[in-house]
């Protein structure tokens, strides 16, 4: 197992008094309401900012910088920053990240973007016979067949496609309950559902009690993360940089990772984590070694979703740890649940718009593409030969060939370029005037070729369409070229 610590810092500066020394002052009626009041503005953040260049560091338009601990150089820096400190009376604030990897184990978090939704929630009964708020969504918004994760103030949960969905039923995965995330989107699209376990965590040994502020819950100055204090000790035993830094730092955030019990786990499935403390909360949804693997064989889950978590043995909390017991999160109540899906149901019934994808969606995405995998692309078309385009079948091209001559846009497509473009269409005309029974022929040009030698033409009338190789017929359909391209590259994420 290997660990890496980052310190993600910045400088405060306070304000002085009338004999131009150092003051703290505090802000707030009561005690725990109480922060403590820096000097703000640009001459703060220009002197910050060049400070952290003095050290070779690099930082925000704010001063805010990351120092990876594991540098030859991290001891001294923290030490230039404990002298700035003391000789300019400045104050050092940030957070302590550990990562771990190069480890084996059986349970895996999700690695998920989060779903963006302004649609609000809606209130529904739970088994604990409290009423709750889940979170709606315009579901055309969301990539097809994409998991995402749900935060709704201090709770976080899965939502999943139907594909997903589906998936899970199909493989008999045990103790998990599906409701229906409702969706206040105009146009038609894939439904998308909330994953729950009725598998809680009990228990896990975790960073609680690491994280302080220079003042405690009745405004006096917090020293208990001084050395000889029970804090400090545990510090010690995480090692690192950790312990110098919390003689430095007046305001501190630890951010270990969490170990769950290997005893207390289900054999498999999902399993949800949820405790909620003051100035602490811990919310996840765990998956089996097993059914992640079964997942990725239904190609609904990528590996590159999964990141293994620490468990430990029975009697065995890693050192500077303590041990937190969760509490057992409720499901939505069966009504609740039936309720929203007969509501699904009826929404299926009525006919909605379907949302098209516009060429600058599509080019903008392509282009984002480009930038992160610059080796699967060609270069953009020259400014003459796009100009040439016009009032030819590619015209409609020109402004993704503005971005990339041909591409990867993902394992099962390949965008051709122009030159290619031309030799395939005109062997795709040659073939299908050869074959005398159809009654229909695909028209068009080809613009891109898929993995099992199927071609995709782009249609006189916009539409896109996947011909077969094995017999020359439509076997998909796109509703114009842009659509293609966002279902293409987005193909790719998964």
């Amino acid at each position: 197992m290997v660990k890496k610590d980052y310190l993600s810092w910045i400088l405060d500066k306070l304000p002085e008094s009338a004999d131009g020394t150092p003051e703290m002052r505090y802000e707030g009626k009561f005690p725990e309401h109480r922060t403590l009041v820096t000097v703000s503005g640009e001459d703060k953040y220009r002197r910050n900012i060049d400070f952290v260049h003095s050290l070779g560091q690099k930082c925000d338009c704010v001063g805010w910088s990351l120092l990876d601990l594991s540098d030859p150089h991290a001891g001294e820096v923290i030490e230039k920053i404990a002298d700035f400190c003391r000789e300019d009376g400045w104050l050092a604030r940030g957070s302590v990240v550990r990562e771990l990897s190069d480890f084996e184990s059986d349970w895996f978090a999700l690695d998920l973007p989060v779903m963006k939704s302004d649609t609000g929630g809606v209130d529904v009964l739970w088994e604990d016979g409290q009423i709750r708020t889940l979170r709606c969504t315009r579901a055309y918004q969301n990539k097809p067949n994409a998991i995402y994760r749900v935060e709704w103030g201090n709770q976080y949960w899965l939502v999943a496609s139907e594909r997903f969905r589906d998936a899970c039923v199909r493989l008999g995965v045990p103790n998990v309950r599906f409701c229906w995330m409702k969706d206040c989107g105009r146009y038609a699209s894939g439904q998308y559902y909330y994953l729950f376990s009725s598998n809680s965590v009990p228990h896990a040994a975790c960073d609680h009690g690491l994280r302080y502020t220079e003042r405690d819950e009745n405004g006096k100055r917090n020293c208990a993360h001084q050395p000889g204090s029970a804090t400090h000790d545990r510090m010690m035993a995480l090692g690192g940089y950790l312990p110098r830094i919390a003689e430095i730092f007046y305001d501190l955030g630890v951010h270990m990772p969490t170990y769950y019990p290997t005893w207390a786990m289900p054999d498999e499935g999902f399993a949800h984590v949820d405790i909620h403390e003051p100035y602490w909360f811990k919310c996840d949804m765990l998956i089996h070694r097993r059914t992640a693997e079964a997942l990725i064989g239904e190609r609904v889950l990528s590996p590159k979703q999964l990141y293994p978590v620490p468990l430990y043995r029975d009697g065995e909390i890693p050192p500077g740890y303590v041990e937190r017991t969760f509490a057992h999160f409720p499901l939505p109540h069966p009504d609740t649940v039936a309720a929203l899906q007969a509501e699904c149901d009826a929404l299926m019934q009525i006919e909605r718009l379907v949302h098209r994808a516009t060429d600058k969606q599509a080019a903008g995405r392509l282009r984002r593409a480009k930038a992160e995998r610059k080796a699967d692309f060609g270069k953009r078309m020259a400014k003459v030969k796009l100009s040439a385009l016009n009032g030819t079948p590619h015209a409609g091209m020109a402004c993704y060939y503005q971005v990339a001559d041909g591409g990867e846009l993902s394992v099962e497509y390949r965008f051709l370029s122009y030159v290619e473009s031309l030799v395939c269409s005109d062997e795709f005309m040659c073939e299908i005037a050869r074959e005398e029974l159809l009654d229909e022929r695909p028209a068009g040009i080809v613009i891109a070729a898929c993995a099992d030698g199927d071609v995709v033409l782009l249609c006189a009338d916009d539409r896109v369409v996947r011909v077969s190789h094995d017999v020359p017929e439509v076997i998909k359909e796109w509703p114009n070229v842009a659509q293609f391209f966002v279902d293409a590259l987005d193909e790719a994420d998964e």
